[in-house]
């Protein structure tokens, strides 16, 4: 696979940015979230609170420029 670079506005970083700030916000909201003693909402808690961490490492990544999100084969 050949990546490719293309460039992007400040706007669209901005927004990519903006996208991991509210990533990690989410997740601080996902760790109050009562449970109780609902084992189901413990794995929705959970799955949600995995899905955040992989949205976050993905822009990330992006932000840090250890990889391009829009590499084309």
């Amino acid at each position: 696979m050949t990546a490719k670079t293309v460039t992007i506005s400040r706007r669209d970083y901005r927004q990519i940015c903006n996208a991991y700030i509210n990533a990690t916000n989410a997740m601080q909201q996902v760790l109050m979230i009562h449970r109780g003693d609902n084992k189901f909402s413990d794995r929705a808690v959970w799955a949600v609170e995995d899905l955040l961490q992989t949205i976050s490492q993905q822009l990330k990544e992006v932000i840090d420029g250890e990889t391009n999100i829009f590499s084309q084969k």
